[in-house]
């Protein structure tokens, strides 16, 4: 069969940060959030969406030209970020207790983004996992991922670009004695772009989740985790220098 004739799927990832990753910071978490849809039209939906409810909380506060977590009365927060309900808008995240990670220099910025770059690719990677096993995916046919981040600093003191590093551990080629392919090779393509949360409907969306689930953590707030009905919701941290992940969901969820 020809390449061009395979059924072709598009995954869509959209993430925004939260907290402050330093030795210093009243911080304990560092958070990523946001969401996954299974297609480019379950992705305009969600726009449209977003941006109505939006802009209904937006008279409140012409002095802010972009409505972001940090700048918004709790109860408009909490709003906007369950305003995308529906069983096919896909809420994911990791957290990291990043004080614990011993190996982090917080003196050094691209550190720091290493660190950060390894949060994303190990989402993205469960993710991708748990959407092959629940045949959600059909690892047969093209997949084209999308992977749009809010705007950072992208410098980092590892060799690979996050774009390539994602790939290549989505591949199995990233480390051969510790990896296995979660996808065929020459059947995925994947694209990574940082955008600007003012222009990018979605990415501000994924700061509503972001910060109401760094709020939650840091308050010992599970149950309003769980309640959440995330796809994914992971804890990173160190226990007797042991990695350990451990799922906040109450139960699996159903797509």
């Amino acid at each position: 069969m020809q390449k061009d004739n395979l059924k072709k799927q598009k995954i869509y990832f959209y993430l925004d940060d939260s907290g402050v990753m330093h030795q210093n910071s009243k911080d304990n978490y560092f958070v990523y959030a946001g969401y996954l849809f299974l297609s480019e039209e379950k992705t305009k939906h969600a726009k449209y969406i977003y941006l109505k409810n939006e802009k209904s909380i937006k008279t409140k506060y012409p002095q802010h030209p972009e409505l972001k977590a940090s700048l918004i009365k709790p109860k408009h927060k909490l709003f906007l970020s369950k305003i995308l309900k529906e069983p096919n808008f896909l809420k994911i995240s990791i957290i990291s207790d990043f004080k614990k990670f011993s190996y982090i220099d917080f003196n050094d910025i691209a550190s720091i983004n290493r660190f950060k770059d390894f949060l994303i690719k190990l989402l993205i990677k469960k993710i991708m996992v748990k959407l092959k096993n629940e045949k959600l995916i059909d690892i047969n046919s093209l997949i084209d991922i999308y992977i749009i981040i809010d705007n950072q600093t992208i410098k980092s003191n590892g060799y690979y670009k996050l774009n390539d590093l994602i790939l290549a551990e989505l591949l199995g080629e990233f480390s051969t004695n510790f990896n296995f392919p979660i996808l065929q090779k020459n059947k995925v393509n994947l694209k990574l772009k940082y955008q600007d949360s003012k222009t990018s409907i979605l990415v501000r969306a994924s700061d509503m989740v972001a910060n109401t689930l760094r709020f939650n953590i840091s308050n010992n707030n599970f149950n309003k985790i769980a309640k959440q009905n995330f796809f994914i919701c992971d804890l990173i941290t160190v226990f007797e220098e042991k990695v350990i992940i451990k799922s906040l969901l109450r139960h699996k969820n159903m797509v």
